[in-house]
């Protein structure tokens, strides 16, 4: 995934990484320059991830907690979405709405 020009093709582009656990692609990504937000259900992770993007000086990385399908989102798209481990965690209703 970080292999054959990632980060030119992340410069400059927002990505939404949903179930973002400890946060360390959000992290890798930020690095690599875009500009991320992280949606987790769990406010713990909003908390890592915010603490530990602060220890490395990236603005650029946003975390959230709560249900993504509720939010509001702070920006109105974003050029990549990156779900990682938690489909399997929502209803059907729910993983219909994802996808809709």
């Amino acid at each position: 995934m970080y292999f054959d020009g990632l980060q030119r093709a992340l410069s400059n582009k927002r990505v939404l990484e949903l179930g973002a656990g400890n946060g360390l692609n959000a992290l890798l990504l930020g690095r690599l320059g875009a500009e991320v937000v992280t949606i987790d259900i769990s406010s713990a992770s909003e908390a890592l991830i915010t603490k530990a993007a602060d220890e490395l000086g990236l603005n650029n990385v946003r975390a959230l907690s709560g249900d993504f399908i509720e939010m509001d989102l702070p920006f109105r798209s974003f050029d990549y979405v990156l779900g990682l481990n938690f489909l399997h965690q929502l209803p059907i209703d729910q993983e219909k709405a994802y996808f809709g």
